[in-house]
């Protein structure tokens, strides 16, 4: 079980999502999800009065698992380079016939990326990394290879667009449009690496 995490302010932050699929990955990515789920997706906002229910994963920042489900499952999987460790974890106790519950009543303040600079290279590679490590273990290697080749496609075409605009940036802009350029570029790199090891 999983409670609702807050941000220190109060403000949700997400706790549970649907396990991912190809199509909610892009849309993450592109930022279509955004405007189909909200600004915490995967997670949708819970609405008001909401009462407990059973969900596919829930966030690792806070997790409640029975001790017999951890003898039959095992812990989390130490192959995944930072993120979706619970989402392996859940993943695995839904296949071994146990339910995985969001409890919305339990609020527990969560200082997201207090252990993580996401915006460093490396944990911005990791991220990437990691889902197609659970797709590889989840889904098989083809859906891994799958995922890893259209989120390098779409961060080409990013990374072209941002290239365009940068003349007509302020500099401001321009310095943060070079950011999110080398976070890709290291994330494409990394992944095309990992799919010649596959």
């Amino acid at each position: 079980a999983g409670p609702t995490l807050l941000n220190p302010d109060g403000s949700f932050q997400g706790s549970f999502a649907q396990f991912p699929s190809l199509w909610s990955e892009v849309s993450l990515f592109t930022g279509i999800a955004r405007w189909t789920i909200g600004p915490n997706a995967p997670s949708p906002r819970p609405k008001p009065g909401s009462m407990a229910e059973q969900v596919d994963w829930v966030a690792g920042a806070a997790i409640m698992v029975r001790r017999s489900t951890i003898d039959q499952v095992g812990h989390l999987d130490e192959s995944y380079a930072l993120y979706s460790e619970e989402t392996d974890l859940c993943w695995r106790m839904r296949r071994a016939g146990w339910q995985i519950w969001y409890l919305p009543d339990v609020n527990i303040i969560h200082i997201g990326g207090a252990s993580t600079n996401r915006k460093s290279t490396e944990c911005y590679s990791r991220l990437y990394r990691s889902k197609v490590h659970f797709f590889r273990l989840a889904y098989g290697l083809r859906s891994a290879v799958c995922l890893s080749m259209v989120l390098i496609f779409l961060a080409v075409s990013r990374i072209g667009v941002r290239m365009l605009a940068l003349p007509f940036l302020s500099s401001a802009s321009r310095m943060a449009n070079k950011v999110r350029i080398r976070l890709d570029l290291s994330m494409i790199h990394h992944l095309g690496s990992d799919i010649l090891r596959l």
